[in-house]
């Protein structure tokens, strides 16, 4: 699954984007998961300093749940 998100394998899902296969990787790259993000941004890490609360992914009590993607 995260292998032909970023790029890997034979799917190519950035083409029906105009977009070649390295992008989500990239992005990921400059900019952090979700998590980091947030951190950066709104959460510690920032002047917000907003906790996570229901952003948290679902298994840590939040409401934040990827789904599957084909």
């Amino acid at each position: 699954m995260v292998q032909r998100l970023l790029g890997g394998g034979n799917e190519d899902s950035g083409k029906v984007l105009g977009l070649d296969k390295e992008w989500l990787a990239r992005v990921v790259k400059a900019t952090g998961n979700y998590g980091e993000s947030f951190e950066r941004n709104l959460g510690n890490k920032s002047s917000v300093n907003l906790p996570r609360g229901l952003n948290k992914q679902w298994n840590q009590g939040g409401l934040i749940y990827a789904y599957p993607v084909r």
